[in-house]
């Protein structure tokens, strides 16, 4: 009996961080359903639908990409911070040349909605409906938006796909705040002053070591899906202990 008292106890855990995720998500620009607020823009005719976590994630048939992914990842063609600046290895200036093959997966998880190219719809594996295939790309099923279509030059943003260095680098990292059971191996802004990680092994920096898909709180901060407020730089700062 207690067993089967834990068990349930974990599921109804799970299914309340599912439902916290999905009401930041619905109604924000992440909400691609036919009422949410990024459909009409970026969202072909025939990819329409009314759900709000398909575009992302799918319980059948995902990608091993991540967990219940449900788009595909394009790795090619990228061109990466650092590229045309030049790399000094001993000062962990720039990025690595590993990372010459494009971004990780986690920032290609992404790129797969804000590389330029591909659909919105039209990447999605698993559409709604029973067996149903996703139609191919179409016109308007590109983001367009100015800062929102990054496309795959990043030699202009902030490096993503880079180990997390603060002994010897020059960017004046804060050290990481180890984290017990930490999910994976992104370092991940919590407050003004911590950075998230499972200090154990090497951490990266990716869109989500910023970034939270699931956090809108568009009436809080004047940037959306941050995952702090950025008054007075804070997130900068947040790793960037220099202030």
């Amino acid at each position: 009996m207690k067993k089967i008292l834990v068990v349930a106890l974990a599921v109804a855990i799970a299914l309340m961080g599912a439902s916290a995720a999905m009401a930041a998500v619905a109604g924000s620009k992440h909400d691609l359903s036919t009422a949410g607020a990024g459909a009409a823009n970026f969202v072909a005719a025939a990819q329409m639908n009314n759900e709000v976590c398909v575009f992302c994630h799918t319980p059948h048939g995902a990608s091993a990409s991540a967990a219940l992914w449900n788009r595909t990842l394009d790795s090619a063609g990228y061109t990466m911070y650092g590229a045309t600046l030049g790399y000094d290895s001993s000062a962990n200036t720039y990025a690595p040349t590993a990372q010459a093959g494009g971004p990780r997966t986690k920032t290609l998880l992404c790129m797969s909605c804000h590389d330029g190219v591909s659909g919105i719809g039209g990447a999605v594996i698993n559409t709604p409906g029973p067996g149903s295939t996703p139609t191919p790309n179409t016109t308007g099923e590109v983001i367009t938006g100015t800062y929102t279509n990054i496309g795959k030059d990043l030699s202009n943003d902030h490096p993503v796909s880079i180990p997390y260095v603060t002994a010897g680098g020059k960017a004046g990292l804060r050290a990481l705040t180890n984290v017990a059971n930490y999910p994976d191996d992104v370092a991940r802004v919590q407050n003004a002053t911590t950075v998230a990680a499972n200090t154990g092994a090497t951490s990266y920096v990716e869109c989500v070591s910023c970034h939270d898909p699931h956090n809108s709180a568009a009436s809080t901060y004047t940037v959306a899906f941050l995952r702090i407020n950025n008054n007075g730089s804070n997130l900068c700062y947040s790793c960037h202990s220099g202030r």
